[in-house]
């Protein structure tokens, strides 16, 4: 990854994690790092592979990306009222 795309996707990871610290844009923080952690598992999985070697990594980063993706989906899940657009068809009366 080029050095200002790693960059500006540091920003934005950092950008939603500081909204999920905010109640009333948790949702908003859950899908900017699931977009971020989704992009880095498909970054890995077609273009670097799962392991980098070259960089002392043998995995782990490809497993935090799956655990902040899963973590993101579980807290989109319990907000999932919240969600605009498709969030009023998950309120009951």
């Amino acid at each position: 990854m080029e050095p200002g795309a790693a960059s500006v996707s540091g920003v934005f990871e950092l950008v939603a994690s500081i909204l999920l610290l905010i109640p009333s844009t948790i949702t908003l923080g859950a899908a900017m790092a699931m977009a971020a952690t989704g992009s880095a598992i498909l970054f890995h999985l077609f273009r670097l592979g799962i392991a980098l070697t070259a960089v002392g990594d043998h995995g782990e980063l490809f497993a935090l990306a799956i655990v902040v993706t899963l973590c993101s989906a579980g807290i989109l899940l319990l907000h999932r009222q919240e969600l605009p657009l498709i969030g009023a068809s998950f309120r009951t009366t």
